[in-house]
């Protein structure tokens, strides 16, 4: 293992406070690019094109009949890292369509907040889950700072799939500790 200094550590242990304490765009306007993709999105799926894409018209396309228009929004929450979007996302989790649940549950890591946690450990968990869909949760995760999710990715019970469990031993490896099923 190299050898750091306690001053560099200080640093890193800074800039990792300072990108936790950088409030997500939540209430701002969504970047040009990502409103150009929503729009062309709706207007593919012969929807009218929204003349103001904001979180709360974001949020309310998550019950677009159309799945391409709820993916794009699903996306663009994650992107815009919208702390409102964290419930809805957290219920899309047990939708019946897998894409849908792995896009929720990479849009949730991007998100970054705790209160997914719970939700995203029982994904990784559910053993008649698809492995894509776990692996994307697992990522998910590991995404989440804190104790509490180091303490969830310590305990998913992921040897019936080598994906996810390598994905688990790396991202307890990137935290600086080791999965028992590693030895």
């Amino acid at each position: 293992m190299r050898n750091i200094s306690l001053k560099t550590l200080a640093l890193i242990a800074m800039m990792g406070l300072m990108i936790a304490a950088t409030p997500a765009l939540a209430g701002q306007d969504v970047p040009q690019y990502l409103q150009n993709k929503v729009n062309q999105t709706l207007s593919q799926t012969g929807g009218q094109p929204l003349a103001k894409v904001d979180s709360e018209a974001l949020l309310a396309l998550l019950d677009s009949p159309e799945a391409k228009v709820r993916y794009v929004a699903i996306y663009t929450l994650g992107d815009i890292r919208e702390a409102d979007a964290v419930q809805p996302l957290a219920a899309m989790l047990t939708s019946p369509d897998p894409n849908l649940r792995r896009m929720s549950a990479h849009a949730l890591g991007k998100i970054g907040n705790r209160d997914a946690l719970l939700p995203l450990a029982y994904l990784v968990n559910t053993i008649d889950e698809q492995s894509l869909v776990r692996y994307e949760a697992t990522k998910a995760m590991n995404r989440i700072p804190g104790g509490q999710s180091t303490r969830l990715l310590m305990a998913a019970h992921c040897t019936d799939c080598p994906l996810v469990k390598r994905t688990v031993i790396l991202a307890l490896q990137s935290r600086g500790l080791t999965h028992p099923a590693a030895r």
